[in-house]
């Protein structure tokens, strides 16, 4: 299918504002739902003038007004990215997690079957998957430990239902996006501020594997899964490749060009930490020509250069 008009819910965040980007550098019509706690509205300057597209303020949860914004946008498809995604987070606050990621989910799937002719691309998490030392393929047993987890399987479980009643749709698990001007103090965007003040770092697990794919190669992804016209409904959006905290220190320390001194802190350590996350993306490669172009020292590099770390602490 070929869109041209799109809503993404979360359009704000860390992915959403590069995805409304390139999607109006391709000269779609792109609406936007974000209830702007997390990500600005001069993030959205592609459409802030309302000639490109048009910017909701809503919580993803309040169905009345996803409905609405989807009727009057009448998108092709709506890519579904609003969520509660940080893991310390969501445990602090499951019922938060819960309305945004579970209740807004069939909120979106809702008033995506009152628009005839939409697609719906759900962004989910590899963190659906049962814990596992090999890397994870699309038919890989579910079973996430962690609350963030447990909702994007159910949010998934909702459009899959969806599917089953005429929904077209499409489901990207995607694994640890990285990338300059991500807010949320995961363990990337944590390393490189906290370098700005020490060349100390205080860790948690650093044996921790993770599968590390850049920003604009999700984008990608996304805008290519808006498109894809085969049978296949999951895909992993990965690298294939674990790297550990440790190797992420090391990557960081080479772009910065100083040494950086780690310690141990048992503090920093999360009560849910699987040991091994890493995908299989040999579907996306077959079946979507989708293969991640950056490099993840060059991925590293870029937002190293973009925080601005010099040598002097």
């Amino acid at each position: 299918m070929k869109a041209t008009r799109a809503l993404v819910t979360g359009g704000a965040g860390f992915v959403g504002r590069r995805l409304v980007d390139a999607l109006v550098l391709r000269g779609w019509q792109v609406w936007v739902v974000d209830d702007f706690s997390a990500g600005r509205r001069d993030d959205l300057a592609a459409i802030a003038d309302g000639t490109a597209g048009h910017v909701v303020e809503a919580d993803v949860a309040t169905a009345p007004s996803v409905a609405s914004a989807v009727a009057a946008a009448r998108p092709s498809v709506v890519f579904h990215l609003a969520a509660v995604h940080f893991i310390p987070q969501c445990e602090r606050d499951p019922l938060r997690t819960l309305q945004t990621n579970v209740i807004g989910t069939q909120a979106v799937v809702n008033a995506v079957q009152a628009q005839p002719g939409c697609r719906m691309v759900f962004a989910s998490t590899g963190d659906v998957y049962a814990p596992s030392l090999e890397p994870h393929h699309e038919r890989s047993a579910l079973g996430p430990p962690s609350l963030y987890g447990l909702s994007k399987a159910t949010g998934e479980r909702l459009v899959e239902r969806a599917g089953d009643q005429g929904v077209d749709y499409r489901i990207a698990r995607l694994f640890n996006i990285f990338g300059p001007g991500d807010r949320v103090a995961h363990v990337l965007p944590d390393i490189v501020n906290r370098l700005s003040r020490s060349r100390i770092l205080e860790l948690g697990r650093l044996d921790a594997v993770r599968d590390y794919v850049y920003v604009d190669d999700v984008v990608e992804a996304l805008v290519a899964l808006s498109d894809h016209d085969g049978p296949d409904r999951v895909f992993n959006i990965g690298t294939g490749e674990g790297r550990s905290v440790r190797d992420l220190v090391a990557s960081v320390e080479a772009a910065c060009g100083f040494p950086v001194a780690v310690r141990a802190d048992p503090s920093r350590v999360r009560a849910v930490e699987r040991p091994v996350l890493v995908s299989d993306p040999g579907l996306a490669r077959t079946a979507l020509g989708w293969v991640p172009r950056t490099a993840f020292e060059d991925g590293i590099a870029r937002v190293v250069a973009a925080a601005r770390v010099d040598g002097t602490p």
